[in-house]
């Protein structure tokens, strides 16, 4: 199991793949994911890329790094807290003296890279975002958050089972049974105490609208039209933030679109990339 280990001494596991001369794409996964959320797009990028592929920290079979209290776990999971780990990763894997490094992110995972946006945009060549947002001022994670640490909304198999349909078409969800029930199994398996200061970050600690304006990174936007997790209007939000960002809206498309149109996103990705190669 390759693992990096970070100099706070918690383990990344990550996967590299493909042929080096490629250039390197780089795939971040979303909330309560691991790496395995692009297994359907990976076989049809894998002969182009060179692929980085990894588990953020307290998801899959990556470290989760906890403090004794709530307050001391907190900073362990911020959006840039996450953002800094890639940076380390790609400083230790020897990758970060590439000419052309190509990003994409889906959900938390879009989160993720706009922050690193911010951080090192000369390292980043293009980025694609899919299905996230700059920031959630709808209120709807503050919501939750609030919602969990009242004791009104429990995080077990009904709330996960409830949110992850929601983040499907119901003919996708009713044809894919076993789709659903490994992110429910994904979700469960994790910390929820780490669940839920992530949320609560995204919520309270995370709003790059403002810096994002002085960004210049070419940023493809893929939404659904349909997205009952994070609405649309976030997609165009950030387009109208971002100076050199592309928008698409993918018709009666929900949340989960590296699962649903695995081919049309890997044709949205490449498509950019040749744009800025």
């Amino acid at each position: 199991m390759p693992t990096y280990t970070l100099a706070s001494t918690t383990r990344i596991f990550y996967k590299l793949e493909g042929n080096p001369e490629n250039p390197l794409l780089v795939l971040a996964h979303g909330y309560g994911s691991n790496c395995s959320t692009f297994d359907k797009i990976f076989p049809l990028l894998i002969d182009r890329y060179y692929i980085l592929r990894w588990d953020h920290r307290g998801h899959g079979q990556s470290d989760a790094p906890t403090g004794i209290k709530y307050e001391e776990t907190l900073p362990l999971y911020t959006i840039s807290q996450l953002a800094l780990d890639l940076h380390e990763i790609l400083v230790g894997l020897s990758l970060i003296t590439r000419s052309n490094i190509y990003y994409y992110g889906h959900s938390m995972g879009g989160m993720v890279l706009l922050q690193f946006m911010t951080y090192f945009p000369n390292i980043c060549t293009a980025v694609i975002i899919g299905s996230s947002t700059a920031g959630d001022d709808s209120g709807s994670i503050i919501e939750q958050v609030e919602g969990i640490k009242a004791g009104n909304i429990i995080l077990d198999e009904e709330y996960f089972k409830g949110s992850t349909k929601k983040g499907y078409t119901r003919k996708f969800a009713k044809e894919n049974p076993s789709i659903i029930k490994e992110e429910i199994e994904r979700k469960l398996s994790m910390n929820p105490l780490i669940l839920t200061v992530l949320l609560e970050n995204m919520a309270y600690h995370y709003d790059l609208y403002q810096e994002l304006k002085n960004i210049n990174v070419p940023t493809l936007i893929l939404h659904g039209g349909r997205d009952q997790t994070l609405h649309h209007i976030f997609g165009i939000k950030l387009h109208d933030t971002l100076p050199n960002s592309l928008f698409i809206k993918i018709p009666k498309m929900s949340h989960g679109i590296n699962y649903e149109i695995p081919e049309k996103v890997a044709k949205h990705i490449s498509n950019f990339i040749l744009l800025h190669n």
